[in-house]
């Protein structure tokens, strides 16, 4: 089975960038912006999670059903979005993500 990375990279980089863009531009506020990919996260994640989940069950079971394939595709094309997204959200928290790692960096310095 062969995977898509355009599929579900194209829309969501295309989708980011617009968002960004309005934030930036001052015609959508950054809680919009933020409020949306957290969202988009959510969703990827349940999908992903719920037919990764599913799969595994399946799987442990020792159950083969036809929809098993198709999951598979779409719980890895997920995936790939999810992945995108996670780089996104990194971008939006950049600040309060170096701020968090350098106060975990001076901890362990400390012990």
């Amino acid at each position: 089975m062969a995977y898509d990375i355009l599929i579900p990279s194209i829309p969501v980089i295309a989708g980011y960038l617009i968002t960004y863009l309005l934030y930036k531009n001052g015609l959508i506020k950054k809680s919009l912006h933020i409020s949306l990919w957290n969202f988009i996260i959510m969703v990827a994640f349940l999908i992903t999670g719920g037919a990764g989940f599913l799969l595994l069950i399946l799987l442990d079971m020792g159950i083969t059903v036809p929809i098993s394939t198709p999951l598979l595709y779409w719980h890895v094309e997920f995936g790939v979005t999810l992945l995108l997204v996670g780089i996104f959200h990194f971008h939006i928290y950049w600040k309060s993500s170096r701020y968090m790692f350098s106060r975990m960096k001076k901890r362990s310095e400390r012990t």
